[in-house]
């Protein structure tokens, strides 16, 4: 199907420098075991990537700052993960898009996240538990080791970069 806006965020998966995990995650989301991270991933650095492709994603349709703190993130099993905007979301042909699916990987001592936002997909409160079946399968590839091989080597956005 077509896509309004990708982001795609690549990280070397190494812990965030001090005092940063502090700046990007709210207390939920220091305090949650994130479900798939396995122990060779750093869960900080892992956050932080998947923040970074949701505003790559986001800032094409909005043209608007979106902070950490306007953003949480639900780590799934599979390498998938939910971020749930807490601000107003753009609107897609004319859908406010309030939750979007993602994506993420490790391999070769990087972490690679990516988010796709699909035209036409369903609304979804910001209170909802599950996001639109577009939403979830219409990222043409799937989290494994084996997708690093099309991935960037170093961060890397389709969108314009934090100021």
């Amino acid at each position: 199907g077509a896509v309004a806006s990708v982001g795609i965020d690549a990280e070397p998966n190494a812990p965030l420098p001090p005092g940063v995990l502090d700046l990007v995650a709210c207390a939920g989301e220091r305090a949650g075991i994130w479900p798939g991270a396995r122990d060779a991933v750093a869960a900080d650095r892992l956050l932080f990537s998947a923040k970074e492709a949701v505003y790559k994603a986001w800032y094409p349709l909005t043209g608007r700052w979106l902070g950490f703190e306007d953003v949480r993130i639900e780590f799934r099993q599979g390498g998938r993960f939910r971020a749930r905007l807490l601000v107003a979301g753009p609107v897609v042909a004319g859908v406010e898009v309030t939750e979007l699916a993602g994506q993420w990987t490790a391999a070769r001592g990087l972490l690679a996240t990516s988010v796709v936002v699909p035209v036409g997909q369903k609304r979804v409160g910001v209170g909802s538990s599950s996001v639109s079946d577009s939403a979830v399968h219409g990222s043409p590839r799937s989290a494994s080791a084996s997708s690093m091989d099309v991935w960037p080597s170093s961060s890397s956005s389709v969108a314009t970069p934090r100021p």
